[in-house]
């Protein structure tokens, strides 16, 4: 609509102007009154940068300011043009998966390549862990399976310095880790299931629970990763602003700027139409003293 009204306005101003060019002509000077005129001015370099044929004006003020607006005009063209291509085409950021009960609420699938994990998931006192046995995949190998971790269908639990070599195999940062243990009591996990020492660490690992140490050690942990995970966004929000004190063109902006343009454009018409009538009653005045005389 903007865009509209900002073309149309300044070619019926012009046309208007174009359409008696004779009794536009002030007898001391052989310039159109458009040229004369502030809203005409505006109109006509308005005219100009939608492209309609103009005169070129005599006077260098107007040229300056002619110039001075198409450049103004073609840098916000070029802004607004960049940044409304940028939002099309650009495809929304999915927010990455940070937690156990965000990995439920997807339809991902859970590999590995031992099937120890599926073992864990089911010992688990977590009931959102033990959820995950139906998902559970034993595979292969790692890299044959990157690709349906890439496109969001599959995830990979494994120790911290495997997925970090995995990621670092990719081409580009496609995927993320998720640091989160999910076990509290995954002490002796590892052991076989026909160990000897089995049953009793994990008569241990129940007592340890059952007391509560385990679930007060957790809670201590969340809070500390919490405060450093706070601290650590603060500071790159605060180096960021030092750092930059510059503020990011967006639509808004340069709406407001067309806003501005378009209301220029209602003022210098109707600014205009008064001009070229008080210029009709002037000259109509005029030949009307003259013929009595």
């Amino acid at each position: 609509t903007l865009t509209f009204f900002g073309v149309l306005l300044p070619v019926l101003g012009y046309a208007v102007s174009r359409r008696s060019p004779r009794s536009l002509e002030s007898p001391q000077e052989q310039e159109p009154i458009l040229y004369r005129t502030p809203g005409g001015s505006f109109l006509l370099i308005v005219a100009a940068i939608t492209r309609q044929r103009v005169m070129e004006p005599k006077r260098r003020g107007l040229k300056l300011i002619m110039m001075a607006l198409l450049m103004f005009t073609l840098l916000a063209t070029l802004f607004y043009c960049s940044t409304l291509t940028s939002n099309l085409t650009v495809p929304t950021y999915q927010q990455p998966i940070k937690t156990i009960q965000q990995l439920l609420e997807t339809d991902m699938l859970v590999g590995s390549l031992t099937d120890s994990w599926r073992q864990q998931f089911k010992l688990s006192d977590n009931p959102d862990i033990q959820k995950l046995v139906p998902r559970y995949v034993s595979l292969d190998d790692y890299p044959s399976h990157l690709s349906e971790v890439v496109e969001g269908k599959m995830t990979i639990f494994a120790v911290s310095k495997t997925l970090r070599a995995l990621m670092d195999s990719l081409p580009e940062n496609q995927v993320r880790l998720m640091e989160e243990c999910p076990y509290t009591n995954s002490v002796g996990a590892l052991l076989k299931l026909n160990s000897p020492l089995k049953d009793d660490i994990d008569r241990v690992i129940m007592q340890m629970q059952s007391s509560g140490i385990l679930d007060r050690f957790l809670v201590d942990t969340q809070r500390y990763l919490r405060r450093r995970d706070a601290r650590q966004r603060s500071a790159k929000i605060s180096s960021s602003e030092d750092t930059s004190n510059q503020v990011t063109l967006n639509l808004g902006h340069l709406q407001g700027a067309f806003i501005v343009f378009l209301g220029g454009c209602l003022v210098s018409t109707v600014c205009f139409l008064c001009e070229l009538a008080m210029h009709h009653c002037k000259m109509s005045i005029q030949e009307h003293t003259g013929a009595q005389e």
